[in-house]
Order: structure tokens, then sequence, then C-alpha cells
């Protein structure tokens, strides 16, 4: 019974201390990567947990990235700000429906407010995690994805401010940890480094990628309900979607080459895509 207790005791610790040291060393994520000014995909952008650190007296890791994180007690990770010379709230595991979150871009001394209006539980690999859906930035207009219990955003790895910061990233294509193991988002594999189009419609719209392999995103920045409908090549109806702000869709398609119409309250276009 005593050989037991002390085991159970040191099993306890340890759930602790890996608890209080999210990230550990050898996470990894993969997101895919556009550059900021042009049309399309320069294929991946990566991250990995190089090393543990002593940092401003705390227990941090180091990102492949330059980026120092650390994580407490109560699931809150925080990242340190470089311009700043502080650390700010990055993701809350904890987090509840109304919490905010202020968060900092690396490139810029600036903040975003993000409230959580959403949590859910989504299955990654055998695992339930929660699922925490943000509101767009309430200051600054920034887009940041959904916050994904124990892994991070499932957009961009951190907030993103504009053109200045060094990619525009997302979304998320893999992430791996020793408590999960490879997680795939979608089929495409982890490393491939695929040029892909972002379609921009008069500065309003923003489909990609195309081609895609699994899903493709279709983002605007009015607040218009906008109707999408999908056709095969044939002018077959598939189906059709509305959206406000940005949609994620294309699973339930086969390979194969299709036109969308999108329309508003002011105009009717047309996009081809493909998928792969």
């Amino acid at each position: 019974m005593k050989r037991f207790l002390i085991i159970l005791f040191s099993f306890l610790i340890q759930l602790n201390t890996n608890a209080q040291n999210w990230p550990l060393v050898g996470t990894r994520w993969y997101y895919d990567s556009y550059e900021s000014m042009s049309s399309y995909q320069l294929g991946l952008y990566y991250f990995e947990v190089t090393k543990d650190t002593i940092f401003e007296k705390r227990n941090c890791v180091l990102l492949s990235s330059g980026d120092i994180l650390y994580s407490d007690s109560n699931k809150n990770v925080f990242r340190y700000n470089k311009i700043f010379k502080k650390f700010y709230t990055l993701y809350k595991f904890n987090a509840k429906l109304g919490d905010s979150l202020i968060v900092s871009t690396s490139s810029s001394e600036d903040t975003a407010i993000y409230i959580i209006n959403k949590i859910d539980t989504i299955k990654v690999n055998n695992f339930s995690r929660k699922r925490f859906s943000l509101d767009k930035s309430i200051n600054r207009g920034w887009s940041w994805g959904s916050i994904i219990e124990g892994i991070g955003s499932d957009f961009n790895m951190f907030p993103q401010y504009g053109g200045v910061d060094p990619c525009f990233c997302g979304p998320l294509r893999c992430f791996e940890d020793v408590s999960v193991g490879l997680y795939k988002v979608n089929s495409m594999p982890c490393d491939t480094t695929i040029r892909s189009e972002i379609i921009r419609i008069n500065d309003k719209y923003k489909v990609y990628p195309n081609p895609f392999f699994d899903s493709f995103t279709i983002r605007t920045e009015s607040d218009e309900n906008i109707k999408i409908e999908v056709f095969n090549l044939f002018g077959n109806f598939i189906s059709q979607y509305q959206i406000i702000n940005s949609i994620r869709i294309g699973n339930e398609l086969k390979s194969g080459i299709y036109v969308l119409k999108i329309k508003d309250n002011n105009s009717i276009q047309y996009i081809r895509i493909v998928k792969i």
C-alpha cells in the first residue's frame, strides 16, 4: 500500500509538472504560409519547441522562431514581446465564455483584444479537446481563428499585424506532441511546399488555397450576408452557403474543377477552383 501511494504521488507530481510546462520540447506546428504582399502560397511555416530555458526567473521554452513562451498551473500560456519587454497572455486553455484575451504581435507596439464567444469540444485523434471561438479583435480588427486546448490557434500561430509580420500564415495543417501524437487537420502532407493561388476579387474577397486538398476558405471584411453557390463544370448545382466574414468549405467535394458563384447585395462574381 505504501509503495502504491508513493507511485501515485509521483504520478500526480508528473502530471502537475507537465501541466505547468506546455509546450514541451519537440512540440511542432505546421501552418500554411502565404506571402502577404502577393497572391501565392509559399508553402509552409513551421514552429518547434527547441529547448527549455530560464528567462526573467521563469521556466520558459524557446521556439525555432525565436519566441519565448511559458505557462502556469492555470493553463495560461504567455508570450514575450521583445518591444514592450514584457509577457502577454497568448492562450487561456481554461477560459470561460466571455473571457477576454489581450495579445500582442512581435513586430508592433500594439495589442488586440479578443472575446471568447463560444466553447465546444472537438476530437484530436482519440482525445477530446476544448475549442474556443474568438470574436474578431474589438479594437484592431485582426482575425485569429479559434484556439484548441493544448494546441493553440487553428489559423495562425500568433496574431497577425497586417503585412508587417514575417508571414501571412494559416490555416493549421498538423500538430505534434507527446500527448496526442501527430494530429493532421486535413490530408495535405505536413511538410509539403506546393504553391497555390490566393484569389482576390475587387479587394473584397479572398479565396484560398487554390488548388486545395480538403477544404478552402472564403474570407471577406464585409458584414454583408453573402450567398455562395458551387457548380461543377457542366453547370450542375452542387451546394450553397450563406456566410458573414468567412467560411471554410470543400470537404464534401470530389477531386475536380468547380465554379463558385459569389453573390452580395451589389454584385455577382464567378471563380474557378480546383480540388486535388
